[in-house]
């Protein structure tokens, strides 16, 4: 039997820092928004193994006991770099702040968080559909940073990964 990738010692990190954890809303555990995450990475080209451990764990600093250095030990430092930058800290800024920051954040970082608002706003489109256009609207300023560096991005992961990336920002912002 092989070793297991990154991705699977990733998946099963969350599922472990998460347990107990469950979605607002659906009940569902959290988990499986990490893994709905990743896959839409996946599914819009992104190969990058680093990248899509990152969008496992994203939210394990910031939900759960887990801290930084522990990823970065199990999962290097490459990856360890995404989650902190996915990171959101109140005590350090505001989310409107946070969210802005992505205008200079790695392109890798820019891309998981969209598909981070894009697994978000469609549960709400699901179980809040009433919500879903305002909560799509509070990330315009992730969206701007995803059409001011569509070039960067085209150049990082093509065209098809890129294009799919910008269109999905695309139909978030229109949800506004």
């Amino acid at each position: 039997m092989s070793e297991a990738s990154p991705s699977e010692r990733a998946l099963a990190f969350a599922v472990e820092a998460h347990r107990g954890q469950v979605r607002k809303g659906s009940g569902v555990p959290y988990v499986f928004h990490t893994v709905d995450v990743a896959k839409r990475l996946g599914d819009a080209g992104v190969r990058d193994e680093d990248m899509i451990v990152a969008a496992l764990l994203h939210d394990v600093v910031e939900d759960t006991e887990v801290t930084l250095a522990q990823v970065e030990e199990r999962f290097g430092s490459r990856a360890a770099g995404f989650v902190d930058e996915m990171t959101f800290d109140e005590g350090r800024e505001s989310k409107s702040a946070y969210l802005a920051a992505f205008a200079t954040r790695s392109l890798e970082s820019l891309a998981i968080k969209l598909m981070d608002r894009s697994a978000n706003v469609t549960d709400y489109e699901l179980e809040r559909p009433d919500y879903a256009p305002k909560y799509a609207g509070l990330a315009g300023a992730l969206y701007a940073a995803a059409f001011a560096r569509e070039g960067e991005l085209v150049e990082k992961f093509g065209e098809v990964p890129a294009g799919r990336m910008i269109a999905e920002a695309k139909r978030l912002n229109e949800l506004r």
